[in-house]
């Protein structure tokens, strides 16, 4: 496909090993960490190789993949919803097949993967990632889907496709630990369900984006995202009145994403941690097939499990 773009169009790419200063404008050596000019600091800038052709550098890719994750468990959801709804127990409500994609059932969603205290903390660990990738309805979803697609792209640029993903699981992890403050704290109405949702991650990109701006010296840009993060604690706290709202998790995601925002852009270029960035993900990856294999027991499962 990139080779047929080429010929219709006449452009083709071609390696650059220098990459622009964005304090002074002036290109330096793909390798510096400090601009030889203005002495800003450029070990955040990646360089694009073959530029000017069809082949993207990933960034829009990755977010779109993270929002087919979220999409594909969803519908995943709403599909043993209505299994669940087959079985005919009269125990659980039931519901028609529309309301099963509407608002899928918050037992299938405990079976996933919820962030469940009393279950991730005996030993489900794998619940603090997979809990990320599940929703309580299709407004909820639509809702988070919306700020990833937004958030996502900006990341992506500023620190590259590895350090998103680091930013994604670390900032929805460590919203996860905050998120089991809330049972003690009684700020979600219903903690036996567990959290759900890729919001306490959405709100870490936020926070690794305002870290950004402030140690790039871009103070306008900086003062925007911290308006940002203010005004949506702001409005998901009222919210939180009116429906439960795992607001906890929000916080500990955002200042996760805010330490590590400053971490990686001071430390840009630091092979420790780049290192670090890999076995992060090397251990997230693990953790989450591990949960991956539960999920499939639980859920061929599902019929033994609903009886008992």
């Amino acid at each position: 496909m990139k080779q047929v773009f080429q010929k219709l169009t006449g452009r083709k790419g071609y390696n650059n090993q220098h990459k622009m200063c964005p304090h002074c404008g002036k290109f330096v050596e793909e390798s510096d960490v400090t601009c030889p000019y203005c002495q800003g600091s450029v070990g955040h800038i990646r360089v694009f190789k073959e530029r000017a052709t069809v082949k993207s550098d990933g960034q829009v890719e990755t977010t779109w993949l993270l929002m087919g994750i979220c999409m594909f468990f969803y519908l995943l959801q709403a599909m043993k919803t209505v299994d669940l709804m087959n079985l005919g127990i009269s125990d659980l409500p039931q519901k028609s097949v529309f309301s099963a994609y509407w608002n899928p059932n918050a037992l299938i969603a405990l079976l996933m993967g919820s962030n469940r205290p009393a279950l991730t903390w005996t030993g489900e660990f794998w619940r603090l990632i997979q809990y990320m990738f599940l929703h309580g309805g299709i407004i909820h979803m639509g809702f988070n889907l919306y700020a990833l697609a937004a958030l996502g792209p900006y990341v992506n640029k500023a620190f590259g496709i590895r350090r998103f993903w680091v930013t994604i699981l670390l900032t929805g992890i460590f919203g996860g630990v905050a998120s089991s403050l809330s049972l003690p704290l009684g700020l979600v109405r219903e903690p036996s369900i567990g959290s759900i949702g890729v919001s306490g991650a959405l709100f870490g990109l936020i926070g690794v984006m305002y870290a950004y701006f402030k140690s790039d010296g871009n103070f306008m840009a900086a003062a925007r995202f911290k308006k940002i993060m203010i005004n949506a604690n702001v409005l998901c706290f009222i919210i939180s009145i009116f429906m439960p709202i795992d607001n906890l998790a929000h916080l500990g995601g955002m200042f996760t994403g805010i330490g590590i925002g400053f971490v990686m852009y001071r430390f840009a270029a630091s092979q420790w941690l780049i290192q670090v960035e890999r076995a992060t993900l090397l251990l997230c990856g693990a953790t989450w097939i591990w949960g991956l294999i539960k999920i499939y027991d639980n859920l061929t499962h599902l019929k033994d499990i609903v009886m008992y």
